[in-house]
């Protein structure tokens, strides 16, 4: 398990960059405990569902990089200057499973300072802090070759 960060203006591995190794964002995240329903153009779509794509690498969006196994190897580490450049990151586990959130300017939080209420609690002074939501924004399982999304608006990142 790994995941990667889709950096804007880099072309080196489609942008794709490592962001941690042996780390898992969507812990307790599960597909089957949602509403899924067949994608309909015609359809107007709801926040609290996931909508499913079928055959979604036939379809002209679909990413180059997912053509190929995906390993960690591939992948250099994201730097520090690159922090503020990610517009998506991407859960893999295993070989079939994608997992996507997509990243804007209020996902990241510029904390002047701050309390960390952890096992003892701590000041930190001027940090930037990544939010990760609960819920992705879309979920890939390439052995069913089927996408389940909840919004058409993150897809086109």
């Amino acid at each position: 398990m790994f995941s990667l960060a889709k950096v804007k203006r880099k072309r080196i591995n489609f942008g794709l960059q490592k962001l941690l190794s042996d780390s898992k964002l969507f812990e307790d995240f599960d597909i089957s405990k949602f509403g899924i329903f067949d994608y309909d153009p015609e359809t107007l779509l709801e926040e609290d569902h996931f909508y499913r794509l079928e055959k979604f690498s036939t379809f002209e969006f679909y990413p180059d990089w997912l053509k190929k196994p995906v390993d960690s190897k591939d992948y250099f580490d994201i730097e520090k200057k690159d922090y503020q450049e990610i517009s998506y990151i991407v859960e893999i586990d295993g070989d079939n499973i994608f997992i996507f959130q997509s990243l804007n300017k209020s996902t990241y939080l510029k904390c002047r300072k701050f309390f960390e209420l952890g096992e003892e609690i701590t000041i930190e002074d001027k940090k930037t802090i990544l939010v990760i939501k609960e819920i992705p924004d879309a979920y890939y399982d390439r052995s069913k070759d089927s996408l389940f999304f909840r919004n058409l608006i993150y897809l086109e990142k």
